[in-house]
């Protein structure tokens, strides 16, 4: 690799560092609003077990509420407002399966890619395709 390269690698990393910065910053502008301690306190409410947990019928109260879809995987900010204010893209989780949910977010095994891809798609469909 070349000078140049290395010099465009970088400038073109140093960029991307720069965006999750200012993401970052708009990502704790979002949870730290009235309206997110709002939705949470209704998520909290609606559903005051951990939703993981359930699943494996053990009963934990929940301790955090986890963006299902990752706020700062949003290509701007006006999706990620949709993404950390959709009460659907919510989960009531303990603090083991949140710290679990997050785990498995970096991970890119087939199999974790293909749930994700499911989940997504039925978030879809439950979303904009079922009549109401």
């Amino acid at each position: 690799m070349g000078r140049a390269e290395v010099r465009r690698a970088n400038e073109k990393k140093n960029k991307e560092n720069k965006e999750m910065i200012k993401r970052g910053a708009k990502y704790r502008q979002l949870i730290n609003s009235q309206r997110w301690v709002k939705l949470r306190a209704k998520k909290v409410s609606a559903s005051p077990l951990c939703e993981a947990c359930l699943e494996r019928d053990i009963t934990t109260p929940v301790q955090e509420v986890h963006h299902i879809e990752p706020i700062e995987s949003a290509p701007d900010f006006d999706t990620m407002k949709l993404l950390a204010y959709d009460i659907k893209n919510l989960q009531s989780l303990c603090r083991a399966c949140h710290k679990e949910a997050h785990r498995e977010l970096k991970s890119n095994s087939v199999k974790e890619i293909q749930r994700r891809n499911k989940k997504r798609t039925n978030n879809f469909v439950e979303k904009f395709l079922r009549k109401e």
